[in-house]
């Protein structure tokens, strides 16, 4: 019934939209209907129910992905936690990661630094939710990439952290340039970089 309602109502506004080319009078008649239809639907006690249900199910989620990362910070070696952290982190959306920046993905990072799986999960939840069109988010690109300088610093000998600190370099001096192409000084202030903490 819900996924009737909602089809109903975009393809109603879907109608109103085309008929602004057409009859800017049916438009303004086809939009009121598809406003009303939503309205309806929107308060009608399946979709309050289905709303509480995913908040519900929003919150259990958010619990466990914590009890896991909790238990990981106790136990690093912990392998079932870390499977679970991360394949959730994998699926979440920008939103709900913006969210964890500072309190899961990048200590993960500094947790268990020299695992291949966490750094590409962390590098791939960064580059999800940091670009150059974010606003403002209290971690950045420059953020990840002082992290992965300082894994490097405490690991020099790692080739595989060598090269995730390239990588990282380079998408941060992307997201820095306007054109977001990264320059040979950037190449080479990265290269610096890695020089610098590796001897």
């Amino acid at each position: 019934m819900l996924e009737l309602l909602i089809l109903v109502w975009l393809f109603l506004l879907g109608l109103s939209v085309v008929l602004i080319f057409f009859s800017g009078s049916w438009a303004i008649f086809v939009f009121m209907i598809s406003c009303i239809v939503f309205t309806v639907w929107y308060n009608t006690p399946e979709a309050k129910k289905a709303r509480r249900e995913a908040r519900k199910k929003e919150e259990v989620e958010a619990n466990e992905l914590k009890d896991n990362f909790q238990q990981i910070f106790r136990d690093p070696t912990n392998a079932q936690a870390l499977d679970y952290v991360l394949n959730v982190l994998k699926e979440l959306n920008r939103q709900k990661l913006e969210s964890l920046l500072d309190s899961v993905v990048l200590p993960l990072l500094k947790l268990i630094p020299l695992d291949e799986r966490v750094r590409a999960t962390v590098f791939l939840c960064a580059q999800k939710t940091i670009s150059r069109y974010t606003t403002f988010t209290r971690i950045s690109s420059g953020n990840f990439y002082e992290a992965a300088l300082d894994i490097l610093q405490q690991h020099p000998d790692q080739l595989s952290l060598k090269k995730y600190a390239l990588e990282v370099g380079r998408w941060h001096y992307s997201l820095v340039r306007p054109d977001g192409k990264v320059t040979i000084y950037d190449e080479q202030s990265i290269q610096n970089d890695i020089l610098v903490r590796t001897k």
